[in-house]
């Protein structure tokens, strides 16, 4: 490869970079703008959601740089999440995800309160209704059975990895899934279910 050529290449590469940049900064003004019209109670709960990506973190993150993340793109599902059930307008929406991409392997659905965290990228979150601080890890799948019975699962729950939560069952208040398990009765507060076949026994 001569020099025109590697020259040429990176040319390429820079004018390809300030596109990404460029269609980064429109779509950031447009989710500020639609986040700027929401109703207080979706601002409040987007801020708590905000505020369980930030809880290990030294300081508060913005919404811009969780949106601009790479690391944090299951933050972006969050939020169009919230500025459709909170009826943003669909133009404006399309605009921001065509500008910056959620995850097509996250889906969400159901009533969710604030403090909402999908850790990984691979994960269905379908409720009947679920309390706060809910936390996901990668693999999980949340939904219905084959009646169309959704979970409702309480405050403070957290689910690991490649564990199934299924049927018209109660999910508890500070209850922890372990990885691997598949839930298919309700889980009583401040318990730990594990296998599959489920057992339900006290958090250490």
């Amino acid at each position: 490869m001569n020099k025109e050529q590697r020259d040429g290449m990176s040319e390429s590469g820079i004018k390809r970079r300030y596109r990404q940049i460029k269609c980064m900064l429109r779509g950031g003004i447009f989710i500020l703008i639609c986040y700027h019209f929401r109703s207080p109670e979706c601002k409040q709960i987007i801020q708590e959601d905000i505020l369980a990506y930030s809880r290990k973190s030294l300081t508060k993150l913005s919404m811009l740089e969780l949106i601009s993340e790479d690391s944090k793109r299951p933050f972006r599902n969050i939020l169009y999440y919230r500025f459709c059930r909170d009826n943003c307008n669909r133009k404006m929406l399309r605009i921001c995800q065509t500008c910056l991409k959620p995850l097509p392997t996250i889906e969400i659905g159901g009533e969710i309160d604030g403090g909402l965290k999908i850790i990984h990228n691979y994960c269905v979150v379908s409720v009947k209704k679920a309390g706060k601080n809910l936390t996901v890890l990668q693999g999980v799948t949340i939904g219905k059975n084959i009646d169309g019975g959704h979970p409702t699962i309480g405050d403070n729950v957290t689910v690991y990895s490649n564990s199934v939560i299924f049927g018209d069952i109660n999910i508890g208040n500070g209850v922890m899934i372990g990885a691997g398990a598949v839930v298919n009765k309700s889980i009583p507060d401040n318990m730990a279910a594990v296998g599959n076949p489920v057992k339900i026994m006290p958090k250490k």
